[in-house]
């Protein structure tokens, strides 16, 4: 351990293609050689909201490593031009880490480390398979950029898609684009500003392309193409990360939330590197801890409700914060101490509603399946349902369901996490399905899945479903949610329209989650056709909702008899 940490601003790393990024260096004083951890951000390397959100570089300097955060290439301080989403990450990561390793102050090992893209850029440089990198530690990260990332179940994210390109990547584009003009530059950000301002408005017209917010400040080409792109095809390929962990070599230690907008791929990732990644060490070593968190955000409040202070990153399960998880577990990879953290089992999770961590073996946790199904009148129950007429639900062009909490990453009016539902289901356009009390203490770990048939009027149509926890008290908080746009019901990758009128069986993936329904409470299903504006209004007319002039109104029948059970399959936890 040191006192004195030297820091060194804008270290210039030379890429192979004779590009020199950026970079601050926080370091112990002296001459010992330690190992080094590297960041790699889109975001600034200054910004410490970002770059300090799970690992104090000061606090791991003095503890004796390197600490290397470096803008990417054609961000801020470091040049070239913005490629484009992880197009250079790969041999950047790889150069960035033998260049580190040859430093005078590294001992030749180095992890990476970082949040959300700063993730992502750990994933795609350790497919590279850099000689001197020992571990990663990518924290709420993608899986494929296409499926579950920036669509899901076929219908577009749009309002992640907006605030990313508009928040994240707006503000560095103008300053790049126009410095040397600064007459231009300031209206340039007050207008861009505005924009983001008003971007629920700009997010309600039709058709998507062109979006002025993005197109008037020219911020790039990656908005239009992913919203053009409508179904998954062989150009998404380069941008994915599924079938690489076998050339992953190095373990990781995974952080995830049960409310980001990319949990399932953290758990993907996961299973796959458990099960495929390239070494034995990686298969073995590989860890996740998974709280009750929004996106990079590792607070005990999340939404509207307080996990405790046990949920807290500064205080996980009062033992540790963020940082000394790290700590731990670079400690263990890069300089062979035992710090306990392999002793431990690899699945460490946040169970909400009982609001203490557990650990296992494995993910997914040994489960039973239960089917909780709809009923007429709107109950959820165990029972099959009897004869019923099917449950109508439309969808109002001009007033969508809007969105209201959950997994999502959108301008900060919009909250993220839990929220109380009340606004939401007393609407007509939301149909409720409500259990009777539990007598029991309901444990639910696992992925949820609605399984539902329907039949349209339109050839194309989305189904939202969403559960919800109905306290004692009658207030109601989501749990979990999916969408699904029914044109994609046989994978993103086949569009088949509906033929009006006729009854199909689709499910929806409402991802997974960690909740115990406690006893007194109720299970609620809400069911929908739109969560706008983090997804795009489905058109119903089997075009994409980027080239859609209108969208029309939409109405759908959901069934409930014994012929066409629809139910819920939850992933019960024996007690």
């Amino acid at each position: 351990m040191t006192e004195r940490v030297i820091l060194e601003r804008n270290v210039p790393v030379a890429m192979r293609d004779g590009v020199t990024l950026m970079a601050d260096v926080y370091r112990p004083a002296g001459d010992a050689a330690v190992p080094a951890l590297i960041q790699r951000t889109p975001y600034d390397k200054t910004f410490h909201p970002f770059t300090w959100a799970v690992l104090d570089p000061t606090k791991m300097a003095a503890a004796g490593y390197a600490v290397v955060i470096q803008d990417v290439r054609g961000r801020f301080m470091s040049g070239g031009e913005y490629p484009g989403l992880f197009v250079a990450e790969p041999a950047d990561g790889h150069d960035t880490v033998q260049w580190a390793a040859s430093q005078p102050w590294c001992d030749g090992n180095v992890g990476m480390y970082g949040v959300s893209y700063m993730g992502m850029a750990q994933w795609w440089a350790a497919t590279t398979q850099p000689p001197a990198l020992r571990a990663i530690a990518p924290v709420t990260t993608g899986l494929d950029l296409y499926e579950n990332y920036l669509h899901r179940g076929g219908a577009l994210q749009l309002g992640h898609l907006a605030a990313w390109t508009l928040a994240s990547h707006g503000p560095n584009a103008l300053v790049r684009r126009l410095i040397a003009t600064p007459e231009k530059l300031g209206p340039a950000v007050a207008g861009l500003i505005d924009a983001m301002d008003a971007l629920d408005e700009h997010l309600a017209r039709v058709p998507v392309v062109p979006f002025p917010p993005v197109d008037d400040h020219d911020l790039g080409p990656w908005f239009a193409e992913i919203a053009t792109q409508e179904a998954r095809g062989p150009q998404h390929d380069d941008r994915s990360l599924t079938g690489r962990h076998p050339r992953i070599q190095v373990p990781a230690l995974q952080i995830a939330g049960w409310f980001d907008v990319l949990l399932q791929n953290d758990l993907d990732h996961f299973v796959e590197m458990r099960a495929r990644a390239g070494s034995e060490d990686a298969r073995h070593l590989t860890r996740i801890v998974i709280g009750p968190w929004a996106h990079a955000a590792f607070l005990p409040v999340v939404g509207e409700l307080d996990f405790g202070l046990r949920a807290a990153g500064t205080l996980i399960d009062l033992r540790e914060d963020l940082t000394g998880l790290h700590k731990r577990w670079f400690d263990a990879r890069l300089k062979g101490e035992a710090s306990g953290i392999d002793d431990e089992p690899p699945v460490k999770l946040f169970v909400m509603g009982r609001n203490r961590w557990r650990a296992a073996d494995s993910w997914p946790l040994p489960a039973s399946e239960q089917r909780w199904h709809l009923h007429g009148g709107g109950s959820l129950s165990r029972l099959p349902p009897g004869d019923a007429e099917p449950s109508v639900v439309t969808l109002d062009p001009d007033d969508p369901v809007p969105t209201f909490g959950g997994q999502i990453l959108l301008m900060p009016k919009h909250i993220r996490g839990p929220r109380e539902q009340s606004r939401i289901e007393q609407r007509d356009d939301v149909l409720l399905f409500t259990s009777e009390p539990l007598t029991e203490d309901l444990e639910v770990i696992g992925r949820v899945l609605f399984r539902c048939w329907v039949a349209a009027d339109t050839v194309d149509t989305d189904v939202v479903a969403r559960l919800c926890d109905v306290h004692p008290t009658g207030e109601s908080y989501n749990v979990v949610d999916g969408i699904l746009r029914l044109r994609f019901r046989d994978g993103p990758s086949e569009p088949t329209p509906l033929t009006p009128g006729d009854v199909v069986e689709v499910e929806v993936d409402l991802w997974s989650t960690a909740h115990v329904f406690l006893a007194g409470h109720r299970l609620r299903l809400q069911v929908c056709a739109s969560d706008f504006p983090r997804y795009d209004r489905c058109p119903g007319t089997g075009e994409s909702s980027a080239v859609a002039k209108q969208i029309a109104p939409q109405r759908n029948r959901i069934f409930h008899d014994p012929q066409r059970p629809s139910h819920l399959v939850l992933p019960v936890i024996s007690t």
